[in-house]
């Protein structure tokens, strides 16, 4: 399973609207991007230290995620929807991208997930 930003901001931020759902979740074999840490970062970086900043990726291996890096294949794969999905942003795109590489499910809340075909949505609430 690939996880998203929102499942990751809820396992590692001390409150979030996710975090009961995340909590009790079983994700099988969960994984994510690099890009994931760059997103937290950008996310939390007027909320966090750079000391926390800085240990993303260790925090996200800590809570049993394999953190992946990106491909070329992976990166196209997100960039081949940008034209067609006016809705998806570029971080979007490279978590898609990633997912369909893996041929994996993406765990996420986001509401433009279900609308792309090429992807199998799973929301952490229901698992």
């Amino acid at each position: 399973m690939y996880l998203d930003t929102d499942v990751l901001l809820a396992l590692l931020k001390a409150d979030d609207w996710l975090q009961d759902a995340v909590a009790s979740a079983t994700f099988d074999s969960p994984k994510t991007s690099v890009v994931t840490a760059i997103e937290i970062q950008l996310v939390m970086f007027d909320t966090w230290s750079r000391s926390d900043l800085a240990t993303v990726v260790d925090d996200v291996r800590d809570e049993g995620v394999e953190v992946l890096t990106l491909t070329p294949e992976a990166f196209q794969a997100g960039a081949d929807l940008l034209p067609a999905y006016a809705g998806l942003n570029v971080f979007d795109a490279v978590h898609v991208g990633q997912a369909i590489t893996l041929g994996e499910p993406i765990v996420s809340t986001d509401t433009l997930y279900p609308n792309i075909d090429q992807i199998e949505q799973l929301d952490p609430r229901s698992l």
